[in-house]
């Protein structure tokens, strides 16, 4: 368990962050300590009150090849066959054989010589493996973020007002006997988080450095494609046409194609709790899913250098807040 004053300050600012009110504790109390959302299989995966703990062995020829230059943030390498045990409020899973290589873009990516983020493929060599139902699990570091808390904080405010987001845990993570620290357990953006939502997924695309894409003409190849076809991104061009347009045709085009309301609402989360580095303020780390009939969802993604401070709420240098103002 987190210790007593964390896991107190960690209810306490979910509890205000989530009712706007950071004035009296006493409106704010929790009525309950119990954070875990959803009934599905991997709910208690994602308990922010727990720690977890994960134990990875790989090959040593594999682990010294987790070291730059061999990887890198923009060269995350080919998956290691690893074992992982995984024990959740004291019972031991696994081992399961599962594919793991390193994580974390430009400013937070660790090599294995620093403290490291993680990503799990259980199913990278057993077709079909799942962990409670869960096919990747995305080990955050944390190293931008001291307090420990902003993501899951972040996270749970986009989803209290909506907008799809992941849930959050926390696992202690070690690799070959070696401790790797506490680190966020991150419930991972792909086609199993969106059908929890409601959402299905065509296409599902990813915007961040070093391209930090925009909906302009030609911008195709700059978003990643995370899942869906790699040959047919139509859907993407489609969406990026209608954004040529201007005034109440791009007003009544837009409003077809996405949830304005869900959309504007987690621009709003985006400017109230400072996140600099997200669609709004530096068009990066978002994805944009395009269901089975092509309408558009926008998704928040690496929240870690939030509650610095509110910003302006009229200053964008991105194409879809300034067509809304």
């Amino acid at each position: 368990m987190l210790i007593k004053g964390f896991r107190a300050t960690l209810i306490f600012l979910i509890i205000t962050a989530i009712s706007g009110s950071w004035l009296s504790p006493a409106v704010a109390a929790p009525a309950s300590t119990n954070f875990i959302e959803g009934t599905d299989p991997a709910a208690p995966v994602f308990d922010p009150l727990s720690v977890s703990a994960i134990s990875l062995t790989m090959s040593q020829v594999d682990y010294d090849s987790l070291r730059y230059p061999s990887v890198s943030w923009d060269n995350e390498g080919d998956w290691r066959d690893t074992q992982m045990s995984f024990t959740l409020k004291g019972k031991r899973y696994g081992p399961y054989r599962v594919g793991v290589h390193l994580k974390g873009a430009w400013g937070s990516w660790r090599d294995i010589s620093g403290k490291a983020g993680f990503k799990i493929k259980m199913d990278a060599f057993v077709k079909g493996q799942t962990f409670f139902g869960i096919s990747k699990l995305t080990l955050n570091n944390m190293v931008q973020d001291q307090s420990y808390i902003h993501e899951v904080l972040t996270y749970r405010l986009f989803r209290s007002v909506g907008v799809p987001a992941p849930r959050t845990g926390y696992a202690n993570l070690s690799l070959n006997g070696i401790n790797y620290g506490l680190h966020l357990n991150v419930e991972t953006m792909n086609t199993q988080l969106l059908k929890r939502w409601g959402i299905s997924s065509s296409h599902l695309y990813k915007g961040a450095l070093p391209t930090f894409p925009d909906f302009y003409p030609g911008s195709e190849s700059l978003f990643k494609i995370d899942s869906g076809s790699s040959k047919d991104t139509s859907d993407l061009t489609s969406f990026i046409a209608l954004n040529q347009l201007s005034g109440e045709g791009w007003w009544n085009a837009i409003r077809a194609k996405m949830d304005m309301r869900q959309l504007t609402l987690g621009w709003a989360v985006e400017l109230s709790v400072g996140h600099w580095d997200g669609y709004v303020r530096n068009h990066n780390n978002f994805f944009i899913n395009f269901d089975k009939v092509g309408k558009a969802t926008m998704l928040p993604w690496g929240v870690d250098q939030t509650w610095g401070g509110s910003l302006e709420y009229f200053q964008s240098p991105s194409l879809l807040p300034n067509k809304c103002w």
